[in-house]
């Protein structure tokens, strides 16, 4: 019985949410002019005069309600390397900046037009003051996902200068043990990889301190390799430094080292390359 109602009590949500798409009506655009059911409430037009490009709505009039555009921040972390980008509701009648939360949204003319109308910004009298507002109370200023990415980095921050106590050396010996590759998350971005990973020791007057440890991503499409690269990360597992095959980057004290201002090549062994980041680290004192 209980089944019977949870599953009547979907339907009828289902339904429900079919019908208010069929109120929203036919959404059009022609040049650049936006219509619901054959009737004008509104202009969309693309604006490349500022980078990166965005999407000018505006009311039947041409009078300016918002733009929809691409955010871009760099991660607490990783810096460049890793922006989290992202769209937004912004500007003109609209008092904050609201995140476009679908996955996979992407900025065309009709996409957007079509956002602006199911969300309720726009509808059949054109702009919806008392239904924006509702938004602007109600919805994040960025995707909750990258909120918690976010959240995520700057607590791991707190120990990115944790280092095992031990003496330095300007020589130092590393020593690696190397594991299987396995299926694993990247570091950086959280995306399935393959991950190699390294333990790396430095000899401490005859003892192998367990320092921290390095790892080597790659990810194949068709077969094909479609991403590679290194980190090493503390005992904390807190990364330090990334090399892609070109760039070197530290992300204590962040420093990017392009083609040429680095020691690394493609020619050198995945270990060699671990243990060259791990001895730089530590010569800096940062790992």
């Amino acid at each position: 019985m209980k089944n019977t109602i949870a599953a009547l009590m979907l339907l009828l949500a289902s339904i429900g949410a079919l019908g208010q798409e069929k109120n929203v009506g036919k959404i059009k655009v022609k040049k650049d002019d936006i219509f619901i059911n054959k009737v004008k409430v509104g202009r969309i037009e693309k604006v490349k005069t500022e980078k990166p490009k965005y999407y000018q709505i505006s009311d039947a009039e041409g009078t300016p309600l918002f733009k929809v555009k691409t955010i871009q921040i760099e991660s607490p972390l990783f810096h460049t390397d890793n922006i989290f980008e992202y769209s937004v509701v912004t500007g003109d009648k609209i008092s904050d900046t609201l995140a476009i939360d679908p996955k996979g949204f992407y900025l065309t003319q009709k996409k957007v037009a079509e956002y602006a109308v199911r969300q309720g910004f726009l509808d059949a009298d054109g702009f919806n003051a008392e239904n924006t507002a509702k938004l602007t109370a109600t919805t994040p200023k960025m995707p909750e996902d990258i909120l918690e990415r976010i959240a995520w980095e700057r607590d791991i921050l707190q120990d990115i200068n944790f280092r095992e106590q031990r003496q330095f050396s300007h020589d130092p010996q590393v020593f690696l043990e190397i594991y299987e590759p396995i299926p694993d998350r990247s570091i950086m971005t959280g995306r399935p990889v393959n991950s190699t990973k390294f333990d790396i020791f430095q000899d401490v007057n005859g003892d192998h301190v367990l320092i921290g440890y390095g790892f080597f991503e790659f990810a194949e499409i068709a077969g094909a390799v479609s991403y590679e690269k290194f980190f090493v990360v503390n005992a904390r597992k807190v990364p330090l430094a990334s090399y892609d095959g070109n760039t070197y980057k530290r992300y204590v004290n962040y420093h990017e080292y392009g083609l040429g201002d680095h020691n690394f090549r493609d020619s050198m062994s995945r270990p060699d390359i671990i243990k060259g980041m791990a001895v730089d680290l530590i010569k800096r004192k940062e790992l």
